[in-house]
């Protein structure tokens, strides 16, 4: 290089502009340079004065790179910039300390002339682009550029969708799985006190928002030294706090380095508001507990397409909750898991306890079913608020077979009450239930507490706090 330097210090104009044949094409020391990826002789040929090279301004903008051209809606090479997208975001090529290489690229996402274009399909080819060893630049690319394209492909920049057909198509709700790839870096910062750290309250803090609690069958919380054990092994220097690395190192062994959740997109404005303001004042115990989303405005939402139903406008569901995944509903334990007697009865203290809670706050559901009942690891929480009331106001319009017992209402697929069976429901009376009870159910504390559940008059019925204290759960 010193070398190099030398000559040029002495080059004339003619020097530093001749040319040589390679692959059969005259070439410039600067072209052969900059096909190479010789960054520092390029560098050094552009602080020439007479260089006739007319990229020197250009390395930090959209020109020079593989860009691809909006013509209707086709994406096309430019051949005459082959490669130089991949050599800008490979880390061995220096750009100026005041330009960001991440700036760079999201000005040129953002450029007019790709508005016709949808953005993941700009972002896909830019991934794929390759070099002339025909690697994908995406794999050659430094760690913030990288990071960022890759954010360019999810909802709102975060929420990676899952591919296959959504958890739910209603006439009110939208419902899809997708990883969230920056919540932990969120409620991170939520929590962190002034020294940027976690401390034992704040590290708790972030598990109860990303719906992980130490609590027993009932829900009651255990002793806080289960979280104090926690948080001390993961304090790796002792210092009783935690930093965001090793919150992360946390999170990655506890959640996988990403966590799946549910995104819930609703059409009533009034539903997604009493879904999140009766959740906010519920135990996370008991209840399943919203994710914070990231900012987002109804157009955001509008440009979601469903390949599996293309027919449904995404724009009239712009009110979104999200949730994190559960392992499984009560639905599917109920089809697919053979619990023991000792499992069910577990079970069904949950979820009395998870009612019992709700009620306690004079709130009722207003939709249970097994459905809206999911498994958090070991624990069964309730979900859809969205049909929740208060107690003394009207239900709503929303039901299912939750409002009449499950056990004795036809349904249908969508374990709703039909219409037809309402009737039918009114001739009941508690002989009737009684025997069919004898029937079906041998165990006879159960039978018991069936009957005190199973009343026609709803005021005689035991309340959930009864139920838990029954011979068949104790």
């Amino acid at each position: 290089m010193e070398t190099l330097e030398r000559l040029l210090l002495t080059a004339d104009s003619t020097e530093v502009n001749a040319t040589t044949v390679h692959n059969r094409r005259r070439v410039t020391a600067m072209e052969q340079a900059m096909n190479n990826g010789h960054w520092e002789v390029v560098h050094m040929l552009w602080a020439h004065p007479s260089v006739a090279d007319d990229s020197r301004d250009k390395v930090a903008h959209d020109t020079i790179f593989p860009i691809y051209n909006a013509s209707a809606v086709v994406l096309e090479d430019n051949p005459g910039h082959s490669f130089t997208w991949a050599a800008f975001v490979h880390p061995d090529l220096p750009v100026a300390d005041d330009v960001s290489k991440v700036a760079v690229v999201a000005a040129m996402l953002n450029h007019p002339s790709l508005h016709a274009v949808p953005r993941a399909d700009v972002v896909r080819r830019l991934m794929t682009s390759t070099d002339q060893d025909d690697r994908a630049a995406i794999d050659m690319a430094d760690k913030l550029v990288r990071e960022y394209l890759t954010s360019q492909q999810y909802f709102l920049t975060r929420y990676e969708l899952v591919d296959g057909p959504p958890v739910h198509v209603s006439a009110t709700a939208v419902v899809l799985l997708a990883i969230d790839h920056g919540i932990f870096d969120q409620v991170f910062d939520e929590y962190a006190g002034d020294d940027g750290c976690l401390d034992l309250n704040g590290f708790n803090s972030c598990n109860i928002t990303l719906g992980r609690v130490h609590a027993d069958s009932r829900g009651h919380k255990t002793d806080d030294q289960d979280w104090q054990a926690e948080f001390d092994v993961w304090d790796k220097d002792n210092d009783e706090s935690m930093s965001k690395a090793e919150f992360h190192r946390y999170c990655d062994q506890t959640f996988g380095n990403k966590l799946k959740v549910v995104l819930k997109f609703m059409k009533s404005d009034l539903d997604c508001a009493r879904e999140r303001s009766h959740r906010s004042r519920l135990d996370t115990a008991f209840i399943l507990g919203l994710l914070p989303p990231p900012e987002y405005d109804a157009a955001d939402i509008a440009t979601l397409r469903l390949p599996h139903h293309p027919n449904v406008n995404m724009a009239e569901y712009a009110n979104l909750v999200v949730m994190p995944a559960a392992d499984r509903s009560l639905e599917d334990i109920f089809l697919k898991e053979r619990p023991s007697e000792a499992q069910v009865i577990d079970m069904i203290k949950q979820v009395a306890a998870a009612l019992d809670h709700l009620h306690s706050h004079r709130i009722v559901h207003g939709d249970l079913k097994k459905l809206n009942v999911l498994r958090m690891g070991v624990h069964l929480k309730l979900i859809d608020l969205d049909a929740s009331t208060r107690i003394g106001d009207a239900l709503g319009a929303k039901f299912s077979s939750g409002i009449l017992p499950p056990e004795l209402v036809p349904t249908d697929v969508n374990q709703d009450v039909t219409a037809d069976y309402i009737d039918a429901a009114a001739t009941w009376t508690d002989a009737k239930l009684h025997m069919r009870i004898h029937s079906q159910v041998p165990n006879e504390f159960a039978q018991n507490l069936l009957k005190q559940l199973l009343l026609v008059d709803p005021t005689a019925r035991v309340s959930a706090a009864e139920v838990l204290a029954h011979p068949f759960l104790t």
